[in-house]
């Protein structure tokens, strides 16, 4: 079958907690991910741990604190204050983790066969009858 046959991987596949190539790699092959990770909640009973997310977001969390307990206070009109406050900081974060670090596209399964231009020529002279 294709995918027992040893080569360039072309697909993956999140099984579990692991990442499975196929077909299954044939020599070492640089490997850019993009992705996600699963978080971690041990900061939620553990004061010494930080937070579990990106340092970008830190200033939004203390708005969002600030705005709870102004809200907690009954003063609705400070609590709105750090809520757009922390609105904006979520926003502005959101926007420089989903910028793409450089001008290039993004090659989603690009591993696929490179075809030289002898191929495409000999491909163009079997669709004309040659």
């Amino acid at each position: 079958m294709f995918l027992d046959t040893a080569s360039r991987p072309l697909y993956f596949v999140l099984w579990g907690d692991t990442i499975k190539l196929y077909p299954k790699p044939d020599a070492v092959y640089p490997l850019s991910i993009r992705g996600y990770r699963k978080p971690t909640f041990g900061w939620l009973t553990d004061a010494e741990e930080q937070v579990d997310c990106d340092d970008r977001l830190h200033t939004a969390l203390a708005y969002y604190a600030i705005s709870q307990a102004y809200k907690r206070q009954e003063d609705n009109e400070m609590a709105m204050v750090y809520k757009q406050s922390f609105d904006e900081a979520v926003s502005l974060a959101r926007q420089d983790l989903m910028r793409v670090p450089s001008a290039a596209p993004i090659i989603l399964s690009g591993g696929g066969p490179k075809f030289n231009e002898r191929y495409w020529l000999q491909q163009l002279g079997r669709s004309l009858g040659q």
